[in-house]
Formats: C-alpha cells, sequence, structure tokens
C-alpha cells in the first residue's frame, strides 16, 4: 500500500549518500543494536512502518504522510539542489521561514521525538518544562497518549506557516520548545573537509552541548554589573534564548560534503562588534567551549528592502537609552546571503564524532575511506555510548531490495 512505509529521514536525502547496486539506489548502513553492516534500499531505509499512521483520522489513517509530501518534501529537494550549486546560497526571508519549518519538522519526525513525549510524562518534566514558556498556550487532551501527542505536535507544523505554529490551538510543548531553539538560533552551511564525509544518523540532527552553561553563566555575571535599563533588557532577551538553546549548534547534514548548521544565538552577537555583548566583554576575549573554529560562526550577510530605515534606528539605539524595534521594517523580500564554510579535517571528524555517539539504531553513510578517520578517532573515545565494533570495510552483506 502507498505510503505504509514512512521515512524519517527523506528519501532525497538518502539519494544523496547512496549508490546504485543492480538497478537500485542503496545506501550503507551500520546497525549499532544489531552490529550488522549491509546495503540497504534507500525506499526502504530510514523509515518505519506505518510510522505516522493516525488511526483517529477516520477519512484518512495516511494524511500526515501526504502532508510531509506536499508541504516538506519538495521543499527539501529544492533546498538540497540550491545547497549543492554554489559556495553560497541566497535566500529570502520567507525562504528562510521555510527553512526553520523544515529544521523544526526534522526535530520533530523521527521516532526519537515520540520517545521523548514519552520521558517528559514518565519524569514528570513537562510541568517543570513549561515555566520556560509563559507566553504559549497549550492544549491538554485527557487521557492523550504520548504517540498521539507527538502525532499532534506534527499536524501542527505541517498545517501551519512557521510564525503560525506557536499560535495553534493544538500547540504541544515539545513544537514550542523546538521551535523556539529553531527560531532564536542562526544559520550557517558547513563543507566537510575533502579527506573525509559527514554521516547521517536515525536522529537526523545532532547537537554539539554545552555541558557548563558557559553562556549563561556570561550573561548573568553581566546583570551584575548594575546595568542601565536598556542593556539589561538585551541581556535578559539573549539570556532567555540561552535558555531554550543550551547547545553551541545543531548540525543537520543533507549531503556527504555539506550540512546546516544553526548556531546558539550568543555566538552570533560575539563575532559581531557593535553588539551590547562585546560591549560588556571589554576587550575579553571570549568564546563558547567548542571543537569547532569560531572562524565557521561567522553571521550571515544579509540586505534589507528597507535598509535605510533599519539602520537608521539600529544607530539611534547606540545612542538613546531607549530601545526602538525595527523589526516592523522586515519584508519576506529581505536578502540573506549564506557562504559555506569549510572545516578542516580534524573539525569534521570532530562533527562526525558527535553524530556517531548519538544513532539510536542506523547510521549510513557514502564512502567508507571516507569515514574510517571518524570511526577511529570515535573508537578512541574514553566513554563511547554506541559501539561499532563490527563496521570494517570488508565485512558488508549485500541485501536484495526484497530482504530490507
Amino acid at each position: 500500500m502507498r505510503y505504509e512505509y514512512n521515512h524519517y529521514i527523506q528519501k532525497a536525502l538518502l539519494k544523496e549518500f547512496s549508490h546504485k547496486r543492480e538497478n537500485t539506489k542503496v545506501i550503507n548502513i551500520y546497525d549499532v543494536q544489531e552490529h550488522t553492516h549491509f546495503e540497504g534500499d534507500i525506499s526502504k531505509s530510514f523509515g518505519e512502518s506505518k510510522l505516522y499512521w493516525d488511526y483517529d483520522n477516520e477519512e484518512d489513517v495516511t494524511q500526515i504522510e501526504k502532508d510531509f509530501n506536499t508541504y516538506l518534501e519538495q521543499y527539501g529537494i529544492d533546498l538540497i539542489r540550491r545547497v549543492i550549486q554554489g559556495d553560497e546560497i541566497n535566500i529570502t526571508r520567507k525562504d528562510l521561514f521555510d527553512l526553520k519549518r523544515y529544521i523544526l519538522a526534522q526535530l520533530l519526525r523521527t521516532s526519537a521525538s515520540e520517545e521523548w513525549e514519552q520521558r517528559l510524562i514518565d519524569t514528570g518534566f513537562e510541568d517543570r518544562l513549561k515555566v520556560l514558556f509563559p507566553q504559549f498556550k497549550f492544549k491538554e487532551i485527557p487521557n492523550e497518549t504520548p504517540r498521539e501527542k507527538w502525532l499532534r505536535g506534527l499536524k501542527v507544523v505541517l498545517e501551519n506557516d512557521f510564525d503560525n505554529i506557536v499560535k495553534s490551538n493544538d500547540l504541544t510543548l515539545s513544537v514550542a520548545k523546538f521551535h523556539t531553539l529553531v527560531n532564536n538560533g542562526y544559520y550557517g552551511i558547513w563543507e566537510a573537509d575533502d579527506e573525509q564525509d559527514f554521516i547521517v544518523s536515525d536522529i537526523a540532527i545532532t547537537f554539539e552541548m554545552d555541558k557548563d552553561h558557559t553562556k549563561e553563566k556570561l550573561l548573568e555575571s553581566f546583570m551584575k554589573k548594575g546595568l542601565s535599563k536598556k542593556f539589561q533588557i538585551q541581556i535578559f532577551s539573549l539570556l532567555y534564548q540561552c535558555t531554550n538553546f543550551h547547545e553551541n549548534f545543531l548540525i543537520f547534514p543533507i549531503t556527504p560534503r555539506k550540512a546546516f548548521v544553526v548556531m546558539n544565538p550568543i555566538i552570533k552577537s560575539v563575532q559581531t562588534d557593535s553588539t551590547i555583548v562585546n560591549t560588556l566583554l571589554d576587550g575579553e576575549h571570549y568564546f563558547p567551549p567548542t571543537g569547532i573554529s569560531k572562524k565557521h560562526y561567522k553571521p550571515n550577510k544579509h540586505y534589507y528592502m528597507n535598509q535605510d530605515v533599519i539602520d537608521n534606528i539600529l544607530r539611534v539605539n547606540q545612542e538613546s537609552t531607549n530601545i526602538v524595534d525595527h523589526s516592523k521594517y522586515y519584508t519576506e523580500r529581505d536578502i540573506f546571503i549564506y557562504e559555506v564554510s569549510k572545516l578542516s579535517k580534524r573539525e569534521t571528524i570532530y562533527v562526525n564524532k558527535l553524530v556517531l555517539d548519538r544513532v539510536q539504531k542506523i547510521m549510513g553513510y557514502s564512502d567508507f575511506d571516507k569515514i574510517k578517520d571518524s570511526l577511529d578517532a570515535y573508537r578512541r573515545v574514553p566513554y563511547q555510548r554506541v559501539s561499532y565494533r563490527n563496521l570494517s570495510s570488508d565485512n558488508k552483506v549485500i541485501y536484495s531490495r526484497e530482504d530490507i
């Protein structure tokens, strides 16, 4: 039956990591639970049977899968093509909101996100997390299962424009949390070193955590300096963003060569000389702890249709004790320019180690020779969450399409 097999990693993305085997596109896969290594048909890999089937929808249980195809999949294909083609991409503000919605969907569509809903309930963390989002109204449905809530959240993302997602009457806590994270971050494109490839995993997007919360601690230290009301407002805004964005960055490989990155907002502030953060740093050389060089966090270029008006407001804000909001002068035709930033061999291996450490069940790759260094480096990590003991270039099993 069509729509019965549901990909949680888009098939068009898997195609970028694939090669042909007897006229079938296949991807190299390692199963970290079964410790098996094989080639999987991309039409039946990185997905599950009836994963998104909504049994409460009496008219069509496959509607969510159809909505993915209608509202997001084609956008993903177009996005991948644009990134592959050059060393930079130009997108409008409308495109940027579509990109944010696409990234949000990837964060929520994997089976790990369904498990996250269950953990929220089991640990009682759900009620504590709601305190961080007083501005949102969450719909509570008696006796709703974690799976039903997860599917409800997916429908909210699929059926609304990015800005309207958090205004939905069906909003869930998970959607609000990740929407805030995706919205507050700033974006970039990283390219792997020529001798290395990125890896695709079953959780799609991997985080680099800031376990010591250095960014929040830095901002909290600023609040003890007797700031003016203007500075306090700006620091409070950044502090709120960082409270919901503990990570340094999120990385989403879309080809073996390139990946989208969502970076913590305070890193952008540190990189922009005119910001309040750099004023308060007073010459200190601060940068959050990360395995990636500072140069790869460079903010994107942009061009606003109302550039003169916004520049004047920003100039006034620098000189005034009050802050004037310039966002009302944004337009959907504003342009954002993202330059591809090429990682070194060490940095590419570092990213792959993060990915390898977060795989739930399966990971995929294009060329073993280009991930071998990453595997060797990960195997030297003292505390490994995942074992790749049977993964080598000479023990791969070839599966036929019917076996997958």
